[in-house]
């Protein structure tokens, strides 16, 4: 690559910086285990993402517009608490909105994907800046082992959810995935 080719990619991505406002928050969650994430819920879920739409809202704690994202899943199961109707949606502060330029963003907000079915931990408070129990720790993704096609658990950040890593009685070498049947029924244990 020339010289002149990289100035200019250079210049790009400064103006690009410059011109494409995005905040980021910052918030700190403390580490919690299945145990405290079942304990503080008030719904266990789990579902499709079918939806997933920000807007600019005032936040009633600063009297500020900040942008929210409003996650609509499809529900699978309930394992906690009452939710009406086959759908459930819950707003978390920050987001895009497709069109404007300009992105809100939280450090340790959860993420949500169309199409992909996820297992939450929620508090029933819409004035959480994220009802997701202990932020990105009360979501679990459910993914299909391309193998054996058994719908396994895996953190919000991609890690596999071993079975050591949820009871410490097994070997800590199993690097494998629970599957979700596993998980939601130990899950349930949790709340007897």
């Amino acid at each position: 690559m020339s010289l002149k080719s990289r100035i200019i990619i250079t210049m790009a991505a400064v103006i690009a910086i410059l011109f494409v406002p995005v905040t980021v928050l910052a918030l700190e969650a403390k580490v919690m285990d299945v145990d405290e994430l079942a304990k503080n819920a008030d719904i266990i879920l789990s579902g499709k993402v079918i939806d997933t739409t920000a807007k600019w809202e005032v936040n009633p704690q600063t009297g500020k517009k900040n942008i929210y994202t409003y996650v609509t899943l499809e529900l699978i199961d309930v394992v906690k608490g009452k939710v009406k109707g086959n759908t459930y949606t819950f707003r978390v502060l920050g987001g895009a909105i497709p069109g404007e330029r300009i992105a809100q963003g939280v450090v340790e907000m959860p993420a949500f994907k169309n199409g992909r079915e996820t297992f939450l931990f929620l508090h029933n408070d819409k004035n959480l800046y994220s009802p997701v129990v202990g932020f990105y720790q009360g979501k679990f993704n459910i993914e299909i082992d391309p193998s054996s096609g058994i719908r396994k658990i895996y953190t919000d950040r991609g890690a596999p959810v071993t079975e050591f890593r949820l009871t410490k009685n097994s070997s800590k070498n199993n690097t494998d995935a629970v599957n979700y049947e596993y998980f939601k029924t130990l899950v349930e244990s949790k709340l007897k």
